[in-house]
C-alpha cells in the first residue's frame, strides 16, 4: 500500500518530468541539484526498492518505470539500468504503453552516450510496436527520435529525409504536433547549415522561429527558442556578421536565464566565447568559456568538454599564452583523439603553440598528426555520404515492409469477411473472392516494385563507387601538387555534376517541390523529339506516391520510345481532373505486334506500379504504325 500512496502522490510530478523527455536535459549535477519535489519523489521511489521482493510483477514494473522517467532528465546510465528492467517486465506482462515509453527513454539515453547503433535498434523496436498497436502517433514519435539519433551520428542526409517525411503529418495535424513540428524545423535548419545549404537552412529557421514564438509556451518555448536563437547566432558567426551573432546569442541567454536547459546554456556560452574572441575581448571570452565548462561538467558530456577546451585554447593562442594554449588543447586531445572532426583542429593548435615556444620536434609531430587526420577526414566524409545513402535506402525498404504489413492486415480482414459472407450467400462470397484476388495482385505488384528498387539501389551504389570514388581519389592524389590546383577543381566540378546526375535520376527535385506536371515536363525537355501537353487543373495530389508513379511511368515510356522504337516524334499528354489523372504517350516509331511481342522489364515495371495503385493501362500498337499507351488513375477530389 505504501508503494501505491507514493505513486498516486507523485504521478503528476513524474509525468511532467517525463514530458521534458530525453531531449530536454534539465540543469543538475546528478541528484544534488534536482528540485526538492523531484528529489523527494526519487528518494521515495528508490526507498521502495528495498522491499522490491514483496511486490507483484506489475508493481515492480511501475516502480522501475517512474524511476526511469525521473532519471531521463539527467542520468543516462540510470535510465538504461532501470529502463531495461522495466522493458523486461513490460514484455512479460504485455504492457505495450509502458514498453513504448521505456523504448523511447532508453533509445535516447544510448544516443546521448554515443552508442548510436543500439539507440537505433531500440527505437526501431518502438516503431515496430507502434505499427503493432496501429498507433500513428507512436510511429511518428519513434521516427522523430530516430532522426535525432542519425543527426547526432553525423548521418545528416538520412536525418533530413526522415524529418521531411514527418513535416506533411505535422502540417495536416497542426495543433496536435506543434511541439515536434517546431523541433523538426529547427533541426532541419541546423542539419542544412552543417551541409552548407545556408539559404535552405535560413528558410527552415525563420519558419521555426515564427511558429515557436506564436504557438509554444512555458518550458517548451524556452527550450526551442533558445535553440533557435543559438542557430541564428551560429549562422551569422559563419557569415562574419559578428553584431547579429552577438545579438542572437544574448537573446538565447536572456530567454534561458536560469540555465534550466543546460545543453542550450552550454552552447550559448560557447558561442559567446567565440564571438568575443573575434572581438578581441579575451576577458569576456574566457568568462563565457568558463561558464560553458560548468554546464559541460553538469552534463558529463565528453563532446561538450572538448568544445570548451578547444575554444579556451583558441583564446590563449590569441593572447600569446602558448603554454596554456597547449595545455587546454592537450586536454581535448587526451579526452578523445579519435574524433576526426575535432581532433584535427586540436592537433593544429598544439602544433602552433609549440612553434611559438620553439619546440620544433613536438610541433612537427602534431603537424603530421594534423595532416593524417585531415586525410582521414576527407576519406571519412566520402564514406559517410555513401553509408548515409545506404541507410536511407534501407529505411525506404522498411517503409515498404510496414506498408506491406498493413496491406496484409487488410487482406486478413477481407478474407474473414469473405468467410462470413459465404455462409450467408454464395453470390456475396464470390464477390469477395474477386476482391481478394485483386488485393493479392497488388501485393505481388508491391513485391515486384521492391525487387526493382533493390536493383536500382545496387545500380546507384555502383555509380557512386565506380564514378565518384575514382574521381575523388584522383583529386586527393593531386592535392600534394601545388601546380594541380585547377585540375583538382575540374575533378571536383565533375564530382558535383555526377552527384547531381545520380540524385536527379533517383528523385528529381522538381517532382518533390513542384509536382508531377513540372517533373514530367522537365523529363520531356531532355529529348528534343518530345512534345508535352497538359490540360486540366494543375494542383498537387495528396497521395505523393501516385505523383511519383505517374512520373516514373511517363519517363519509362519516353525512354522506351527513344531507345527501341526509332521514333522521330513523341507526344506526351497529361490530363488532371478532380477525380482522375490520365497520361498518354504516343510515338511514330516502328510499333510492335501485341500478340507476339514479349514485354520488357520496363513495361513490366509500369504494369506493376499501375496495379499497385488500382490504375488501368491500355496499349495500342502495330508494326510500322507507332505506339500509343494510355494510363489512368482514379483520385479522391
Amino acid at each position: 500500500m505504501i508503494f501505491f500512496i507514493y505513486i498516486l502522490r507523485n504521478i503528476l510530478l513524474t509525468a511532467c518530468v517525463s514530458l521534458c523527455g530525453s531531449a530536454m536535459l534539465i540543469a543538475g549535477d546528478g541528484e544534488k541539484t534536482l528540485r526538492k519535489e523531484e528529489q523527494r519523489t526519487l528518494d521515495s521511489l528508490k526507498n521502495e526498492l528495498k522491499n522490491i521482493d514483496r511486490f507483484t510483477e506489475h508493481q515492480k514494473m511501475m516502480l522501475y518505470s517512474h524511476i526511469t522517467g525521473i532519471y531521463a532528465s539527467f542520468a543516462m546510465d540510470s535510465v538504461i539500468l532501470y529502463g531495461v528492467k522495466t522493458i523486461e517486465i513490460a514484455k512479460r506482462l504485455n504492457e505495450k504503453d509502458i514498453l513504448l515509453e521505456c523504448y523511447r527513454h532508453v533509445g535516447i539515453a544510448y544516443s546521448i552516450l554515443n552508442n548510436y547503433d543500439t539507440a537505433i535498434f531500440i527505437l526501431n523496436k518502438a516503431r515496430e510496436l507502434g505499427v503493432e498497436m496501429q498507433s500513428e502517433q507512436a510511429q511518428e514519435s519513434a521516427l522523430w527520435l530516430m532522426a535525432f539519433v542519425y543527426a547526432n551520428q553525423g548521418k545528416y542526409v538520412t536525418a533530413i529525409d526522415m524529418y521531411l517525411k514527418l513535416l506533411p503529418i505535422y502540417e495536416t495535424h497542426f495543433d496536435k504536433y506543434i511541439i515536434t513540428h517546431v523541433a523538426a524545423l529547427a533541426n532541419l535548419a541546423e542539419l542544412n547549415r552543417k551541409l552548407g545549404n545556408m539559404n535552405v537552412a535560413m528558410q527552415y529557421l525563420d519558419r521555426a522561429a515564427e511558429l515557436g514564438n506564436s504557438k509554444l509556451s512555458g518550458g517548451y518555448r524556452i527550450w526551442r527558442m533558445s535553440q533557435i536563437y543559438n542557430e541564428y547566432s551560429t549562422f551569422y558567426l559563419i557569415n562574419d556578421s559578428i553584431g547579429k551573432a552577438l545579438e542572437y546569442a544574448l537573446m538565447s541567454d536572456s530567454i534561458n536565464p536560469l540555465g534550466t536547459f543546460v545543453i542550450n546554456k552550454c552552447q550559448t556560452r560557447v558561442l559567446l566565447a567565440k564571438i568575443y574572441l573575434r572581438l578581441n575581448d579575451y576577458e569576456l571570452a574566457l568568462r563565457y568559456a568558463g561558464e560553458a565548462m560548468e554546464s559541460a561538467d553538469i552534463l558529463k558530456n565528453n563532446n561538450l568538454h572538448i568544445d570548451v577546451w578547444k575554444i579556451i585554447s583558441d583564446i590563449r593562442l590569441a593572447q600569446g599564452r602558448y603554454r596554456e594554449a597547449e595545455t587546454e588543447a592537450l586536454k581535448a586531445w587526451n579526452a578523445d583523439s579519435t574524433n576526426i572532426n575535432e581532433s584535427r583542429l586540436t592537433a593544429a593548435n598544439i602544433a602552433l603553440a609549440n612553434i611559438f615556444m620553439n619546440s620544433a620536434e613536438k610541433a612537427a609531430h602534431f603537424f603530421r598528426k594534423y595532416s593524417e587526420l585531415n586525410d582521414r577526414y576527407t576519406e571519412k566524409s566520402f564514406h559517410t555520404t555513401i553509408s548515409d545513402l545506404s541507410v536511407k535506402y534501407e529505411l525506404e525498404k522498411k517503409e515498404m515492409r510496414i506498408e506491406s504489413i498493413n496491406r496484409q492486415r487488410l487482406l486478413y480482414l477481407y478474407t474473414g469477411i469473405a468467410i462470413a459472407l459465404t455462409a450467408i450467400a454464395t453470390g456475396i462470397g464470390l464477390l469477395q473472392k474477386v476482391r481478394n484476388e485483386r488485393t493479392e495482385q497488388r501485393l505481388v505488384a508491391v513485391k515486384a516494385i521492391l525487387e526493382g528498387e533493390d536493383k536500382e539501389r545496387q545500380r546507384i551504389a555502383r555509380d557512386l563507387h565506380d564514378g565518384l570514388s575514382g574521381m575523388i581519389l584522383s583529386a586527393k592524389m593531386d592535392l600534394g601538387n601545388s601546380e594541380s590546383t585547377q585540375n583538382v577543381r575540374n575533378i571536383l566540378d565533375k564530382c558535383i555534376e555526377e552527384i547531381h546526375s545520380i540524385v536527379t535520376d533517383i528523385a528529381p527535385s522538381s517532382l518533390r517541390r513542384l509536382g508531377m506536371r513540372a517533373a514530367i515536363e522537365e523529363c520531356c525537355r531532355k529529348f528534343p523529339i518530345t512534345q508535352f501537353h497538359f490540360s486540366g487543373k494543375d494542383r498537387r495530389i495528396d497521395d505523393e506516391k501516385i505523383e511519383r508513379t505517374v512520373y516514373y511511368c511517363a519517363c519509362e515510356l519516353i525512354n522506351n520510345s527513344v531507345k527501341h522504337s526509332g521514333a522521330t516524334a513523341i507526344r506526351v499528354q497529361l490530363i488532371q481532373e478532380s477525380d482522375r489523372i490520365a497520361l498518354c504517350v504516343q510515338d511514330n516509331g516502328a510499333g510492335f505486334d501485341k500478340n507476339t511481342a514479349a514485354k520488357g522489364t520496363g513495361l513490366k515495371n509500369i504494369n506493376y506500379r499501375i496495379i499497385a495503385f488500382n490504375g488501368t493501362i491500355d496499349i495500342e500498337s502495330s508494326p510500322e504504325n507507332g505506339t500509343e499507351t494510355s494510363i489512368e488513375f482514379k483520385i479522391s477530389s
